[in-house]
């Protein structure tokens, strides 16, 4: 035994990757470093499927361009289900890109995959579909509306038809459906969540506070719902209150950036200056390019006077978004403002 023990060492040494269990609970536990091995695993085609899928999953939400580039990479996996995940949890962005990626899965072979597509792209302007495209992009949302509602005495289903509907900008259906996921299952607090996100979008705020209120009731640790809260209030004046629950999100969804960047606004528009900075380049800690971070960075410092600070973020600004004239136009004032004062 150790003869043979001797000759794998000698052959093929002693380092081993990590098993891809171990990838996925340090995922799961959000530890450092934990993105890049989940990436590695998400394109590691000897890996089961089910593994890579569930890589996949834990990406979502990661900003980084090595995600993007590996969820890109997955949308054309032969695996189907690993192209499921990849359709399911696809980062956010501009419309136009959505429609580049996850347009050809229209026509996948696979009918979980192309209605996953389908409702995907049912948030984005149908007149940036082509015609072969919305002609399957029709076909593959007939179909995923009929699975929804041949499992529709299930909360989940109604919850993703309200989801459907919401995004297809067809408030009143989407209500009917939230509601009756309700009445199928009071705990099911997804629902109730974006049942309340849409009465404050219908102008109905007192309705959307007390679901959220009624959800904090039963799950105080539930951050998203903190969050939701936290923006109705500050919608209504209310910022006292609205702090203390953007707080309470920002600490429960750290690797959240956009609860960060709320919370930033809000404690700068209370005057809390130090804080407010924390809390706005945590948001750019987590996502360097966005434009809206980098610009609330740059606001903040140029409304403190300090310049020499909003300068390097304007700068920031024009190296990640050199066609966007917002960071040209920035450092030219900055430019004008830093010459005054050292002529000072």
């Amino acid at each position: 035994m150790d003869w043979s023990v001797g000759h794998y060492r000698k052959w093929y040494g002693t380092k081993r990757k990590p098993h891809y269990g171990q990838v996925i609970a340090a995922g799961r536990a959000r530890r450092p470093g934990a993105g890049a091995e989940l990436i590695r695993l998400a394109d590691d085609r000897l890996m089961p499927g089910i593994a890579r899928a569930t890589a996949l999953s834990l990406l979502r939400g990661d900003r980084s361009e090595e995600a993007r580039q590996a969820f890109s990479r997955a949308l054309a996996d032969d695996d189907p289900l690993v192209r499921f995940h990849a359709v399911r949890d696809f980062p956010a962005g501009p419309p136009e890109e959505q429609v580049r990626f996850l347009g050809p899965l229209l026509f996948d072979p696979v009918k979980a995959v192309r209605i996953e597509a389908a409702q995907s792209l049912s948030a984005v302007p149908a007149d940036l579909l082509s015609p072969d495209r919305k002609q399957a992009f029709d076909v593959a949302l007939d179909e995923y509306v009929r699975a929804m509602e041949y499992s529709a005495d299930f909360a989940t289903s109604r919850h993703n038809l309200g989801i459907l509907y919401t995004n297809l900008g067809q408030p009143d259906r989407a209500r009917e459906n939230y509601e009756a996921a309700i009445a199928i299952d009071d705990l099911f607090f997804p629902a109730k969540v974006n049942l309340a996100v849409l009465y404050s979008q219908m102008g109905r705020n007192q309705d959307a506070e007390t679901l959220l209120r009624s959800v904090l009731k039963i799950r105080p640790d539930y951050p998203e719902v903190a969050y939701s809260l936290g923006l109705l209030l500050a919608e209504e004046k209310r910022y006292g209150e609205a702090v203390e629950y953007l707080r309470a999100a920002a600490r429960g969804m750290p690797g959240r950036s956009r609860a960060h960047y709320n919370l930033g606004l809000l404690l700068q528009h209370m005057g809390k200056g130090p804080e407010a900075e924390r809390s706005l380049l945590k948001a750019l800690e987590l996502e360097p390019r966005n434009l809206d971070y980098l610009y609330a960075a740059a606001d903040h410092y140029v409304k403190a006077g300090r310049f020499g600070e909003a300068r390097k973020i304007a700068e920031r600004m024009i190296a990640a978004h050199p066609s966007q004239r917002i960071g040209h136009d920035l450092l030219e004032y900055l430019n004008g403002q830093y010459s005054r004062s050292t002529r000072k």
